[in-house]
């Protein structure tokens, strides 16, 4: 549905700070994932093309970040009661990785 619309970056850019914003509650790996689903929409950079067309053009790497979206989230919800061992788990860091130049 993300990719429903050609001209609605903005919703889809709100989204994902959304999921972001939480990701305390997230595990490492579905953090990692979401982040690099973010670099790939921010890469396209609002093009002129719009979503429907990106989405074509990337439908193979949105699948299978979708599919290891889905995987890494099923396995949290198997631990979901656990949350010192989760916390314990998480490796907080004060460093970035850069989004790069839009194409």
């Amino acid at each position: 549905m993300l990719f429903s619309k050609d001209d609605d970056h903005e919703e889809v850019y709100k989204l994902i700070f959304v999921v972001t914003s939480s990701s305390l509650w997230l595990s490492e790996d579905l953090s990692d994932k979401i982040r690099e689903f973010n670099r790939l929409v921010f890469s396209d950079g609002g093009s002129d093309s719009g979503l429907v067309e990106f989405g074509k053009i990337r439908y193979k790497e949105i699948a299978e970040l979708r599919t290891a979206l889905e995987r890494y989230h099923a396995r949290d919800m198997l631990t979901l009661h656990d949350v010192p061992k989760f916390l314990e788990r998480k490796k907080f860091s004060d460093s970035y990785i850069p989004i790069g130049r839009r194409s």
